[in-house]
This record gives structure tokens, C-alpha cells and sequence, in this order.
């Protein structure tokens, strides 16, 4: 082996062990995929989604909307995002932006889903709080 392929393969080596060392939390806990989904792509509206949804599982509403704002903030019509973020205010007792959010929501519908989301719709107008996931 020449000198510059030593070189070059410990560069590599070195490269792959600190990259390895930085992210080998997220072996262990799904708490950090989430985490580190996030850091390495920001635009990633679905990483935000998942943070929100293991907010929303661990009753933290208020942080929950944060994270799905964020998500908001980068796919501005999801209707996922919009309606999750109805439920989420009309549990912090905002009914008047949950309302605007719903009907954002059902503007942003998805062509084609409109019979498979009714149920869905019934369910908020009579109070529910489902979530879709």
C-alpha cells in the first residue's frame, strides 16, 4: 500500500467512525430517528409530523402544535397537518381557530378521499378528537 491510499483510506475510516459516533443514538431509542430525521433534513414536513404525533401520545398538546406548525409552516396544504392542528386547538379550547383550521383542512382535501374522510369530518362536527396518523 502506498503512502496516499493510507492516507485516503484512513480519511475514510475516520469519516465513517465520526459520522457512526454521531448519530449510533438513534440505534437505540426511536425517540432519536425522529430527532436526528429532523437535523438532517429541516424540510422534512413528515419528521415534524412524527414529532408531533410522539408529543400528542405522551399528552403534551401545547408542544404537539409546535411541532405541528413547523410541519405547517414547510407543506402549507397538507390536509393531514391542518387537521390535526383543528383537534389540537379544539382540545386547548380555541374553538375559533380550530373552526378556521378545519375548514382550511377541508379545502386542502385530498381528490378522490372525500367518501373515506367523511366519517372523519362527522366525527370533529360532533366533537371527537381523532387524530390521523
Amino acid at each position: 500500500m502506498t503512502e496516499l491510499q493510507i492516507i485516503i483510506l484512513t480519511t475514510f475510516l475516520t469519516m465513517y467512525i465520526t459520522k457512526f459516533l454521531s448519530i449510533q443514538g438513534m440505534y437505540r431509542d426511536d425517540y432519536w430517528i425522529l430527532e436526528f430525521a429532523v437535523i438532517e433534513d429541516p424540510k422534512a414536513w413528515f419528521a415534524w409530523h412524527m414529532r408531533a404525533m410522539k408529543r400528542w401520545d405522551a399528552q403534551s398538546y401545547r408542544e404537539a402544535l409546535i411541532n405541528w406548525v413547523m410541519a405547517k409552516l414547510i407543506s402549507p396544504n397538507e390536509f393531514k397537518l391542518l387537521f390535526n392542528i383543528s383537534v389540537v386547538l379544539r382540545l386547548l379550547k380555541k374553538d375559533n381557530e380550530a373552526k378556521e383550521y378545519f375548514a382550511l383542512a377541508l379545502k386542502n382535501m385530498i381528490p378522490g378521499q372525500e367518501e373515506e374522510l367523511k366519517p372523519l369530518i362527522k366525527e370533529w362536527q360532533e366533537g371527537k378528537m381523532r387524530l390521523l396518523t
